[in-house]
């Protein structure tokens, strides 16, 4: 039992990949690589996006990351007693 499921296994294995794209008819070829054309514009746009707004976010956190030392500064000297020179 153990022999012919190994053996079920091999043969999907070995009919997957002796599949190509060769075997599928030129139209219906030609039909996907129209679609993947259409999509490449709002591909890029995508990606024009993802772009933008990881821009935006490094900005939000260097400006969070400036607030953050600024108030950390002053906290630090607010905390120093008076007449301190350390």
């Amino acid at each position: 039992m153990k022999r012919l499921s190994c053996i079920l296994i091999l043969a999907g294995v070995a009919i997957a990949v002796s599949a190509s794209a060769l075997d599928v008819p030129p139209r219906i070829n030609t039909m996907i690589q129209e679609v993947y054309r259409q999509d490449a514009v709002y591909e890029n746009a995508l990606y024009m996006y993802l772009r933008i707004a990881g821009i935006f976010w490094i900005a939000v956190e260097w400006i969070a990351a400036i607030v953050l030392w600024r108030a950390y500064r002053l906290l630090r000297n607010a905390a120093k007693p008076k007449g301190s020179l350390s």
